[in-house]
């Protein structure tokens, strides 16, 4: 069996390679220009005016188009466009115009809400906070290894990707129910662990 002081080092190992591939990166030109250079622009960021934003960059759209999607989700909120993306687009093609043509909202729990309904997208947050406290349950508990904490800071991370783009659609979403599926499994072990040592 492999020691946690050993997975340790190997994780502290790999962080130092992309913290220096990373640095190395950054000190092309197209590094450069892929991390600094063409981000938002954040006078138009700063600025009161809504429509300042949709000409700011990526972020700046977003804060432009979220209030216009979920305006449109408030007028049918129970029902929805129906799952997939591709639906969303056909039964909102004139919101999307307005929307900057992005075609969808670029925040999973608001694209959730616009296919199936605010219910729905309440119900899978209630689920994403469930397996989170789940997860810090595990790295909190007397049995606590590595791959707990990893799993944890993988949720921690998606959810903030998630509020950012929608990640509902596809395959991107298969990452979260795999460690959804290894958490709850996890910790199900661990309680009928403690259970078998509390006899």
């Amino acid at each position: 069996m492999v020691s946690e002081r050993y997975i340790k080092k190997i994780i502290l190992v790999l962080l130092a390679m992309v913290s220096v591939l990373l640095s190395l990166f950054i000190l092309t030109p197209f590094g450069q220009e892929i991390m600094f250079k063409s981000r938002d622009k954040i006078e138009l960021l700063l600025s009161i005016n809504k429509e300042d934003w949709a000409k700011a960059g990526s972020m700046g759209y977003r804060l432009y188009i979220w209030p216009i999607y979920l305006k449109k989700s408030l007028e049918e909120p129970f029902s929805g466009t129906g799952l997939g993306r591709r639906v969303q687009k056909r039964v909102l093609s004139e919101t999307n115009k307005k929307a900057l043509s992005l075609e969808h909202a670029h925040n999973i729990f608001l694209n959730i809400a616009l296919q199936a309904g605010w219910h729905t997208a309440l119900l899978f947050l209630i689920f994403y906070l469930v397996i989170l406290k789940k997860a810090y349950g595990l790295i909190k508990g007397p049995n606590s290894r590595p791959y707990y904490t990893g799993l944890f800071i993988f949720l921690i991370a998606f959810f903030i990707m998630s509020l950012f783009e929608g990640m509902e659609e596809g395959v991107r979403f298969t990452p979260f129910w795999i460690v959804s599926g290894l958490i709850w499994g996890f910790n199900l072990k661990e309680r009928e662990k403690a259970l078998l040592e509390n006899r």
